[in-house]
């Protein structure tokens, strides 16, 4: 089983995983907050432009972490309809949490991007980052969101991912992975180092990828 030093070690190896995207009308996106470090390694490595895709889970009510959907920034929504009648949801519970999340959401995007507009994706490669996948909800969120956006192509990048996550499940055209555990109970198990990003950071962390550009 595959452990990562931190972030920044699990995005210069994916970048190596990437390297055939280098040179080409490819764009990182990184679902933030976690997959910010991740996807500056790769952006750097390979020249290309960085940003972030914003993307909101639709939480479990008493279980916020445990996701039945998501939602994101170019107005996308994904629910797993089946996870959602487990959980008893009614049509009226669900529009109620992707209304707050909605306006979370917003918050969200000005948090991190401020005014500032979002990468062009059309007619280019999205390559969404994050540091790891669980359920997968926020990276279906994410594709639709790419595709909304005028995305020719989108491949999912993550350091770590249940086995049974695939590209089919996701939407996306491809799935690339370092490491597939058989034994799957969540992301950070597989760090050393999975500190809480903050918003600081990934502004940060945009801002010195966009000087780097230059």
């Amino acid at each position: 089983m595959a452990r990562f030093k931190n972030r920044d070690e699990a995005g210069a190896l994916l970048a190596d995983a990437l390297s055939g995207f280098g040179g080409t009308s490819s764009v990182v996106m990184a679902l933030p907050r976690g997959g910010v470090p991740v996807a500056y390694q790769v952006a750097k490595e390979l020249w290309l432009p960085l940003d972030v895709l914003v993307v909101r889970k639709l939480g479990a009510p008493g279980n916020e972490e445990f996701a039945f959907g998501a939602i994101s920034e170019a107005g996308s929504k994904y629910i797993n309809q089946e996870t959602a009648r487990a959980l008893g949801l009614t049509e009226e519970q669900i529009e109620a949490i992707v209304s707050r999340e909605s306006h979370n959401l917003q918050n969200r995007v000005r948090a991190l991007r401020g005014l500032r507009p979002i990468e062009p994706l059309v007619n280019k490669t999205a390559l969404i980052v994050d540091d790891g996948l669980a359920t997968g909800a926020t990276a279906i969120a994410a594709v639709l969101a790419a595709r909304r956006l005028g995305a020719a192509k989108v491949v999912i990048a993550v350091p770590i991912c249940p086995i049974d996550v695939s590209s089919a499940k996701l939407g996306s055209d491809d799935l690339i992975v370092l490491s597939r555990p058989q034994a799957f109970r969540s992301v950070g198990e597989h760090y050393d180092n999975f500190e809480q990003v903050s918003d600081q950071q990934v502004s940060e962390i945009l801002e010195k990828s966009r000087s780097e550009a230059i």
